[in-house]
């Protein structure tokens, strides 16, 4: 039993949703927007105080905003060697890609650790920074759908899926999968860990609700439900539906 697994009955508590919502909402929240906006300033202290209202004078803000800028060059540096290792058309000797693995997991944990450097700040940004947009523009964002509402929600089409190059151990086979994103741009990825001897195994896919929650709960969840079997019928794939209720 991992030291985990032994803290999972105290931690699985009611009182633990009040104290980790107050953490995430009063520290991580404001932390997270600090760090965001010093990737956003590249080093430049000037451009940190503009995004978050902190007066660039205070003592040690510098090198905090310099620091996470350092942290985002070698984590994008580890990506570009990931990236030669694992899409490669010619997969690299297996010690390479598993030291690329290593090596962006290194550098993506420093990064996002680089939170912690806004610590004596953190009281002065808000957890939220409110863009609220005006029911016009609401409306005109939406409106290809308002005009025709028989298709508004139609699954996207679907375009090509690549698999990376593997790495393996004695039981387990990991690789990523990618697509572009049909709706929003980019790129969308999925990270894969799969048992070496489970070729064309089924997928499980787990829908929790908490009945704590605000509104119409199962509701919601059937609704979630509801469009994946939609999305996966338009892709050609059965699924299976069953619910569970526990305690």
């Amino acid at each position: 039993m991992t030291l985990l697994n032994s803290f999972m009955p105290v931690l699985a508590r009611p009182w633990f949703d009040t104290v980790s919502i107050r953490v995430v909402t009063r520290a991580y929240m404001p932390l997270s927007r600090a760090w965001a906006a010093a990737v956003d300033a590249e080093g430049d202290i000037d451009r940190f105080a503009d995004g978050t209202g902190i007066p660039s004078s205070a003592w040690g803000l510098g090198r905090a905003v310099e620091r996470v800028h350092r942290l985002h060059e070698r984590y994008q540096a580890a990506m570009v060697d990931w990236n030669d290792a694992f899409w490669a058309p010619q997969p690299p000797p297996a010690a390479q890609r598993l030291a690329a693995e290593r090596a962006r997991r290194r550098a993506a944990a420093a990064f996002m650790s680089g939170r912690g450097l806004f610590l004596p700040w953190f009281r002065r940004l808000p957890p939220v920074a409110w863009a609220i947009p005006s029911p016009e523009c609401v409306e005109q964002g939406h409106a290809p759908r308002l005009s025709a509402l028989d298709t508004a929600y139609a699954p996207p089409p679907s375009g090509p899926v690549e698999a990376s190059n593997v790495i393996e151990d004695d039981r387990f086979r990991t690789y990523w999968l990618r697509f572009p994103s049909p709706v929003l741009g980019g790129t969308v990825s999925a990270h894969v860990t799969e048992p070496k001897d489970a070729a064309g195994a089924p997928t499980l896919i787990i829908i929790l609700a908490d009945k704590r929650g605000i509104g119409s709960v199962e509701l919601d969840t059937g609704i979630c439900a509801q469009n994946m079997v939609l999305a996966a019928g338009q892709l050609g794939i059965t699924m299976f539906i069953t619910t569970v209720e526990a305690g």
